[in-house]
């Protein structure tokens, strides 16, 4: 009786084992490929970035950055409030020669080589020389006439002698254009960098892959979210999981590094708050 007992227990055991791996395969079969594919892309492009250095800035007020070096390249800043919101505003100076054309390449084209500055006004903070990690801010801007743009300038390599000719990767968001038509839609969310790649380069030369929609509405608070490592870059919008935009040829490259600014155009008032960036460790 013992000899059928232990019998018993033993193919039970084996039965169990058995069944036990044949749902083990039948999840690896089901979910491997994914999870391997999903998990070697983010490695190879954003490995972890806790136990990185954090830097925070409200932006309630200006004072915050007492003691820290700014500076306001064809820009003036200020104390405000918006939507309830203590945060600082950004607005580009009068004096500053603007770009009258957003659309037109050949336009600004000449607009340029008249005098006038393509993605110049900025107010940079002079944080920790950022490289990998991850940035994080809220934006609002207005009138809700104007086309908006709005965004963030990362590994900004001040020009000491002419600021207006720094070096930096930037992406922003033309919040009018959310609700726009075809074409305009597609160019809510844009990449470019300086000096060498204005927009209208990029797009003249690859149509679509540095701009994409994004669901934005125009006037409101938007937080935008940037990831960087090396040569590649991922901009989101208001928490959603997916990015709006992917590039990953940063035109500066891997090895660049700088501060970060708050970038506008003229016409508008642009406002920041919240400014968090995570150093990668």
């Amino acid at each position: 009786m013992f000899r059928h007992k232990r019998n018993f227990l033993k193919g039970a055991i084996v039965g169990v084992t058995a069944l036990l791996l044949s749902v083990g395969t039948a999840n690896a079969e089901r979910t491997e490929p994914l999870e391997v594919t999903h998990n070697h892309t983010h490695q190879q492009m954003y490995p972890s970035f806790l136990g990185g250095v954090v830097e925070y800035f409200p932006l309630r007020s200006l004072a915050e950055l007492a003691g820290m070096r700014t500076d306001r390249v064809a820009v003036n800043v200020e104390d405000t409030t918006y939507q309830g919101y203590q945060a600082i505003k950004v607005v580009v100076q009068d004096t500053h020669k603007a770009i009258d054309n957003p659309l037109d390449p050949e336009l600004r084209r000449q607009e340029i080589a008249e005098g006038a500055c393509d993605g110049c006004p900025f107010f940079n903070i002079g944080t920790r020389p950022f490289h990998n990690g991850t940035i994080e801010v809220d934006v609002a801007s207005g009138p809700l006439e104007s086309f908006g743009f709005i965004g963030i300038f990362f590994r900004v390599k001040l020009n000491e002698n002419n600021p207006k000719n720094s070096q930096y990767e930037g992406f922003y968001l033309r919040p009018k254009f959310s609700a726009a038509d075809e074409p305009l839609r597609s160019f809510t969310a844009q990449y470019f960098s300086k000096p060498d790649y204005p927009w209208y380069r990029l797009r003249e030369e690859a149509r679509g892959k540095y701009e994409s929609y994004a669901d934005v509405e125009p006037g409101a608070w938007t937080k935008i979210r940037i990831e960087v490592f090396g040569e590649m870059a991922r901009f989101y919008v208001n928490n959603n999981p997916e990015p709006v935009l992917v590039v990953d040829d940063l035109k500066n490259g891997a090895d660049s590094m700088g501060t970060i600014g708050l970038y506008t155009e003229p016409d508008i008032n642009a406002y920041f708050k919240n400014l968090k960036i995570t150093h990668a460790p």
